[in-house]
């Protein structure tokens, strides 16, 4: 291009209104990163700031190319591929960032490097909802992508399924014409700065931490109301493979009746204290936004040295909230209608012989002691079936209960009910728009493929994806009695009023103090919106000793009437 021959200041870059005229884009995406990384080497010789600087600019602008291309596919395979190579970008303009003490920029690429995807699904539900899309256009867009997921199981079906997606493709395209500030709604998405998370997402006693992970560092950003605290943590190769299998041993049932137990406590404080700072005493209720093989840390198993001599871990004082970003986060604290329904709990019991799933005795019980907690609807044994299910949760409820099988089986995961193991890629078309909470009673129902730039692609994402507030969910194969008092005692919790994530906290304390080693109570992690589920109808105990106590009062006013 004649302008671009025509600049003879390196320090600037072309505009995205230039670039996006270009052909082949990924070449002048590369030639964008190549530059970024030669300011950096100039900075380790001349240590001139400026250099940093300009590599950071540069960055952003190569940032602005991925977002173009980004809306301009219609393929989440295509997306994800560009996820991939931007992953590169974010983690140089991170150390670029940390060697200039820039926790604004090291922010901003650690929100662009997790869960882009993600926030723009919820971006765009957020859109239909401002701009309010005829209704039809919206069933139109769901019937061809639902199309589109039944064309893909078949074989050999690959004209059946570009024909849908072109028609998918031609739909979008004219409702961009006809209606531009639904499009400029939903991809005019910002970024989350640090004033923003101070803002919208925290109070005195919450702190958001957000990881960076790449080969041999941590990076790790904290964020208080007053203070904001950017650490380096390098590591070896050999901390984590120690580190990783410390995780596994916390998975073993009988762990503190084996000589694993001080080697498991040594290596999680050794963790601990590495990756632990805390930004403030008065701080005890942490949003963790992990990055790498951090998703599969449950922070609060991590153990601290103890004056006592005795086991603390981090979750005896404080609450911990997972997110994939600050910016989905905020999405998902954006409160919903209330549910026409208050609780449906799914627990199908046994399955078919197709599925080869074993049965799951204590679901049952499970269930029904929640249901004696809160008043709601069941479906289990054969009437917990696919159909049966769709047609529940057309009806709308607040909280989504699934004690079931959840497993990563092969390329897929998939959670069961009794006639079919419903996979990933079909959660995502499911509709929680005004759901509170998803419980995923299940084994691993919080683990799936890494996405590099995206995260674990999860059955728990696909509910925050499908539009739920709020999910629990398992980070390994969790045993189906502790599984049950576990839920149990969070219920009670819910209907105390605890927020959510304090709820599971001080449910998992009841297991702990019962001297239950993690593999019983830190599976399960919370993740999203937090706050109180209002107005819940209670059941079981709760209603009947106030109907008791009523009772007792109208024998106890006749009495003195009569007396009278």
């Amino acid at each position: 291009m004649p302008e671009f021959q025509a600049e003879t200041d390196i320090y600037k870059n072309p505009v995205i209104q230039t670039m996006q005229l270009l052909p082949r884009i990924s070449i002048i995406y590369t030639s964008l990163i190549r530059k970024a990384n030669l300011f950096r080497l100039i900075y380790q010789e001349t240590k001139d700031e400026k250099e940093l600087i300009a590599a950071l600019n540069t960055h952003k602008t190569a940032d602005l190319l991925i977002d173009m291309m980004r809306y301009e596919f219609q393929e989440d395979d295509s997306k994800i591929i560009w996820r991939k190579y931007a992953r590169e970008s974010y983690d140089d303009a991170i150390t670029a960032a940390f060697l200039l003490k820039d926790a604004e920029a090291a922010l901003y690429y650690m929100e662009k490097s997790k869960a882009v995807l993600l926030a723009d699904a919820l971006s765009e539900r957020n859109a239909q909802e401002q701009i309010n899309l005829p209704q039809e256009k919206l069933d139109r867009i769901n019937t061809l992508q639902a199309a589109i997921y039944e064309a893909a199981q078949k074989e050999n079906d690959q004209t059946e399924q570009l024909k849908i997606k072109g028609e998918l493709n031609k739909l979008l395209d004219s409702l961009k014409q006809k209606y531009p500030s639904y499009f400029h709604f939903k991809f005019n998405r910002q970024v989350l700065d640090v004033a923003m998370v101070q803002k919208d997402l925290l109070n005195d006693s919450t702190a958001f931490v957000s990881y960076y992970v790449n080969d041999s560092i941590i990076y790790a950003l904290q964020i208080s109301q007053e203070t904001v605290q950017f650490e380096k943590i390098p590591f070896t190769e050999n901390e984590l493979e120690e580190w990783q299998e410390m995780l596994q041993w916390a998975t073993k049932e009988n762990l503190y009746n084996t000589k694993l137990k001080e080697e498991f406590l040594s290596r999680s404080k050794n963790l601990t204290t590495r990756l632990w700072k805390p930004i403030s005493p008065k701080i005890n209720r942490y949003l963790i936004a992990p990055d790498g093989w951090l998703n599969y840390l449950n922070f609060e198993m991590l153990a601290k040295e103890n004056d006592n001599d005795g086991v603390e871990f981090l979750i005896d004082n404080n609450t911990f909230n997972y997110t994939w970003s600050a910016t989905v986060l905020q999405y998902v604290n954006q409160a919903p209608p209330m549910a026409s329904k208050q609780f449906l709990g799914i627990a199908p019991i046994v399955f078919t012989d197709s599925l080869n799933l074993n049965t799951l005795e204590n679901s049952l019980t499970e269930l029904t002691t929640i249901q004696n907690i809160i008043k709601g609807e069941g479906l289990t044994k054969e009437e917990a079936n696919f159909k049966a299910l769709t047609k529940k949760l057309a009806q709308d409820y607040r909280i989504i209960h699934w004690a079931t099988h959840a497993q990563v089986d092969g390329d897929e995961p998939f959670i069961a009910v009794y006639d079919q193991k419903i996979p990933l890629s079909q959660i995502y078309l499911f509709d929680f728009s005004n759901t509170e909470l998803v419980t995923l009673s299940a084994c691993e129902s919080s683990l799936g493929e890494w996405q590099e730039g995206e995260g674990v692609a999860s059955i728990a994402r696909a509910c925050i994806y499908a539009g739920a507030q709020s999910v629990v969910a398992s980070n390994w194969v969790v045993n189906d009695a502790s599984t049950a008092s576990l839920m149990e005692a969070f219920y009670q919790n819910i209907a105390k009023q605890l927020p959510k994530d304090e709820a599971l906290r001080q449910a998992k304390l009841e297991l702990l103090k019962k001297g239950m080693p993690p593999a019983h109570w830190a599976s399960f992690v919370f993740v999203g919106n937090s706050s109180v589920l209002k107005g819940l109808e209670a059941k079981g105990w709760f209603s009947y000793w106030f109907v008791g106590l009523i009772f007792v009062l109208g024998i106890f006013v006749g009495y003195r009437w009569k007396v009278a």
